[in-house]
């Protein structure tokens, strides 16, 4: 677990560090933010695509509390991306879990999982939650 831990660290930290040197910036967040899946995955003609991808399919790892300090990322327009993102995983889990393909079980500790690394585990990501609570998808009840 602690290994988990390092890592998404040091995820976090390699895209703090493009943002902060200019290499991803909030443009390409805001491309992020209104394309699809397949827009992102069609173009990965360069390293950069690659990180992008990688940031779309993880956004939670924008979502480091020391990208705010010198105000190096957009808060509004990150909170669009995380909250899309978000809402298309908790909405592919609802699926999931009412077509019966996962069980309860499997479905409350992946809806956890995303609580925990699109919120829960930075400042940043609370402030998200909280400022944007009603555009939240609702999860489904527990039994």
């Amino acid at each position: 677990m602690l290994d988990m831990i390092n890592s998404l660290e040091s995820k976090r930290n390699k895209v703090s560090f493009m943002l902060a040197t200019g290499f991803i910036n909030n443009s390409d967040i805001e491309y992020l933010t209104n394309s699809s899946i397949n827009d992102v995955i069609c173009n990965r003609d360069s390293y950069k695509d690659l990180i992008l991808l990688s940031i779309y399919v993880n956004p939670y790892l924008l979502c480091n509390d020391n990208l705010f300090e010198p105000d190096i990322i957009d808060i509004d327009l990150l909170s669009r991306l995380i909250i899309k993102r978000y809402n298309e995983e908790i909405t592919e889990y609802n699926n999931l879990y009412n077509n019966g393909d996962i069980s309860y079980i499997e479905y409350y500790n992946n809806v956890m999982m995303l609580n925990n690394l699109y919120f829960n585990s930075t400042k940043i990501g609370s402030r998200i939650r909280f400022i944007n609570s009603e555009e939240i998808v609702e999860k489904v009840k527990s039994k």
